[in-house]
């Protein structure tokens, strides 16, 4: 089994992220650091990465009405979507998930810098997890790791 190194991020689903950024920002003081537009196991969406405090929020909105964000919002509303983990290794995370029976939802590669995998709610307690590896590339900080996907997602 890989080891856990902690809490990532959280995952909120939005309908309006305009709204929702600023709602986070006026009433819990969250920065904006930065919005990436993207694709992600074929739906396309935005990402709002918000720090609080030492912890990170990410608003995520759907650019697709079929989308698993939107099915997420119309079944269960606006809110907590996943909780985002990072661990040391993947595959090795991965392989000890396979090995448990638990649901695997899609395994990627997100672009050079981060890994990721995600298990359905009903294989771990309910929560869906957004399991994340980092390479040594993208950074040690939170800031140093968007920039460099920004960087990246810019010179494609």
């Amino acid at each position: 089994m890989s080891e856990v190194k902690g809490v990532d991020h959280i995952g909120i689903a939005v309908k309006d992220l305009e709204s929702s950024i600023k709602k986070f920002e006026k009433v819990l003081g969250a920065e904006l650091v930065a919005r990436i537009e993207g694709e992600l196991v074929g739906e396309k969406m935005t990402a709002a990465y918000l720090k609080l405090g030492d912890q990170v929020i990410v608003l995520d909105a759907s650019n697709d009405p079929d989308g698993f964000i939107n099915r997420f919002i119309a079944k269960r509303g606006e809110g907590i979507n996943h909780l985002g983990l990072e661990v040391k290794d993947l595959k090795a995370f991965a392989q000890t998930a396979k090995d448990e029976g638990l649901q695997v939802v899609y395994e990627v590669e997100v672009n050079p810098y981060r890994k990721e995998m995600v298990l359905h709610p009903k294989a771990f307690c309910g929560i869906l997890l957004q399991v994340i590896e980092w390479s040594p590339e993208a950074g040690e900080t939170f800031e140093e790791r968007i920039q460099n996907m920004i960087a990246w997602s810019e010179n494609r």
